[in-house]
């Protein structure tokens, strides 16, 4: 019997979202930090004579048979590499929302191509590793930097440009606060019609922080959450519940889907808004979680 492999794929949030400018390609520019969190996807690799991939868990339901990125990332990864397919059966446990913001789609691909590579470059430099990562960006905008994440090459990152270009870069961070309660209203929201509603409205350009801190991160800000609450209102309700609390340190929404977190460094502090969240019972995905930090 072929042994079974358990990987764990993590949930990012984006501590910071900026749109600079739109690039004659249709992509726009970004800058932004990503982090991940200790809510996690399961999943279980099984070398077999056909590929497959399945779905359980409260988010199954919401992923189209066939077009997650796992059997994308699969038919990429033997190709690129030219290496003769192998094949394997997954099952994915889901625990995190699908078009939330929270890279759970990406963070199950980059857990599997991070695996892949371990297996057959054990012995990799850490720049064939960034170039590898590099170049998984058409996969997804957020997969190199989900993938540096799983590789063990950073905690937190800054990404400059679309995304494509599968650059981004470690960041040394200090001081943040790394309890997080995320709330989703049970929404999906589409990353084509978030940047749709932007409407040319665009950020300056910032320089990347040499250390990030929280200063940095209360003086940012995410330029989709104003096109998200358009398309969900009901995102607002969400932020005025986190308004009326005063020992956040900031909410934001993650990326461009439906779900915003808030930010403590208090335990406690985030253990009763979230315990406050589930009272007001308008049947709300709600997750206590705490950012990867060193």
């Amino acid at each position: 019997m072929s042994q079974s492999f358990h990987l764990t794929a993590h949930a990012k949030v984006n501590l910071m979202l900026h749109v600079t400018g739109k690039g004659p390609d249709g992509y726009h520019n970004l800058q932004s930090v990503f982090a991940f969190t200790t809510l996690e996807d399961h999943l279980h690799i099984t070398p077999t004579a056909t590929t497959s991939v399945s779905f359980e868990g409260e988010f199954a339901g919401a992923v189209r048979s066939g077009k997650d990125s796992i059997t994308q990332a699969l038919s990429w990864y033997f190709s690129h590499m030219n290496l003769p397919p192998r094949h394997y059966r997954v099952i994915v446990h889901k625990n995190i929302p699908v078009a939330a913001g929270l890279g759970g789609g990406t963070s199950d691909a980059a857990a599997v191509l991070a695996w892949l590579y371990r297996q057959d470059y054990p012995q990799s430099s850490e720049a064939q590793a960034w170039e590898f990562i590099k170049n998984t960006g058409v996969l997804g905008a957020d997969v190199p930097v989900s993938l540096a994440f799983h590789l063990g090459l950073g905690q937190v990152f800054w990404l400059e440009g679309s995304g494509r270009e599968g650059n981004c870069t470690p960041l040394k961070a200090e001081g943040l606060g790394r309890q997080l309660v995320l709330v989703n209203p049970g929404i999906e929201l589409s990353t084509a019609s978030v940047f749709s509603a932007l409407d040319g409205r665009f950020d300056p350009p910032l320089e990347r922080p040499q250390v990030l801190n929280q200063k940095f991160l209360q003086h940012s800000r995410n330029i989709l959450q104003g096109p998200a609450l358009k398309l969900a209102p009901e995102i607002g309700k969400i932020y005025l519940m986190f308004m009326l609390d005063q020992s956040f340190h900031y909410f934001r929404l993650s990326g461009s889907g439906s779900s915003s977190f808030v930010v403590y460094k208090d335990r406690r502090q985030a253990d009763a808004m979230a315990e406050k969240l589930a009272k007001n019972n308008r049947g709300w995905w709600i997750q206590r979680t705490e950012l990867i930090l060193r």
